[in-house]
């Protein structure tokens, strides 16, 4: 993983059962953890530098995400489709 992570955040990223992407603002996949990977069928290669929209079932999504994100620092229980 190319990012820096705290300790706690690194073990809470790569052991959640969730899929979880970390992303830069422009939607590049800078890190992505093992359920995401296997929810995915990438692997971590092919998937960081690729564009997050590339994922979703529903590109829109990513638009509706920075919206909320614009307007509040934290968006809760907004779940995407890959």
């Amino acid at each position: 993983m190319d990012i820096q992570l705290t300790e706690q955040m690194n073990v809470l990223f790569e052991n959640a059962s969730i899929g979880i992407g970390l992303t830069a603002i422009e939607g590049q996949i800078l890190a992505a953890n093992e359920a995401l990977l296997a929810m995915t069928g990438y692997t971590e290669d092919e998937i960081v530098g690729r564009n997050v929209v590339e994922v979703y079932a529903d590109p829109e999504q990513r638009s509706v995400l920075l919206e909320r994100l614009s307007v509040s620092e934290v968006v809760k229980d907004f779940g995407a489709m890959l």
